[in-house]
């Protein structure tokens, strides 16, 4: 085996969300499929590749691809129902790790969302390094905000209304 560089750049990033719902309400939209109910914009990024019963599981895979870009490869690497599901995801230059860990509390749930990003190559050396947790928080407020009007309404929050919500872009 031959080692390019051991010393390729990484970066965690952590959010925790707390949303008003129980855990069994909040882990099946944690899925690519269930996602288009709740993620602005989801349908037109996001495309199942492989899953036995067509929604997350256990091995699963799907893909994402933003305009502009080439598509991104996640896989479920865990799936614990209502407790954690894990994605690793593979990039151009870039391979990400996402664990999401549900607490359940006296009927609310304490989302934590951890990526973990390893550049592949030099470019992703420096895709790595310009991430912020700044920038991961207010991607994270976003979502947060979706999936709390969701769990809250079953329906996809405005993207105008979150747009005035968070003071970022609708898109």
């Amino acid at each position: 085996m031959s080692t390019v560089n051991v010393n390729r750049s990484k970066r965690e990033c952590v959010y925790e969300m707390q949303l008003e719902a129980r855990a069994e309400e909040v882990f099946p939209l944690l899925c690519p499929v269930r996602e288009d109910d709740w993620v602005i914009d989801w349908k037109e990024i996001a495309t199942l590749i492989s899953s036995g019963s067509g929604v997350a599981e256990l091995g699963a895979v799907f893909q994402t691809q933003h305009e502009g870009e080439k598509p991104v490869t996640w896989v479920v690497t865990r799936y614990e129902p209502s407790e954690r599901i894990a994605f690793v995801r593979f990039g151009e230059d870039v391979v990400a790790g996402l664990d999401i860990v549900l607490a359940e509390v006296a009927g609310k749930t304490r989302a934590t969302w951890t990526t973990t990003q390893v550049g592949t190559s030099e470019a992703g050396d420096v895709r790595v390094e310009a991430v912020t947790q700044e920038a991961y928080d207010t991607s994270h407020v976003r979502l947060e905000l979706m999936l709390q009007h969701y769990l809250s309404t079953g329906e996809m929050i405005d993207a105008e209304d979150l747009h005035r919500r968070t003071d970022t872009p609708a898109h």
